[in-house]
């Protein structure tokens, strides 16, 4: 399922104020599955966590690089809001 939400970074300028820069971040979000219990075919199956993957960024400046933490946050971000399921 894609999922396409807004996201601000703050970044300092050379001054070492604060500015914020507003990106479009569109990624790729699998839900997971739920742990089973055994059967008599089976021992069960572990639990499968949300997936979510980062396939474009829109609205970043051309001089600017994201940190690895940035990208983490992002990722956190859409973890923490996913796309609502449509069954």
């Amino acid at each position: 399922m894609n999922h396409y939400f807004p996201y601000t970074i703050e970044r300092p300028d050379l001054a070492g104020d604060p500015y914020e820069i507003e990106i479009f971040v569109e990624g790729s979000y699998r839900f997971g599955a739920p742990e089973s219990g055994p059967t008599y075919s089976c021992a069960g199956e572990p639990a499968e966590p949300d997936e979510f993957e980062i396939t474009t960024i829109d609205g970043l400046p051309d001089h600017i690089t994201l940190t690895d933490a940035e990208y983490s946050a992002i990722e956190l971000y859409a973890y923490e809001n996913p796309p609502e399921k449509d069954y």
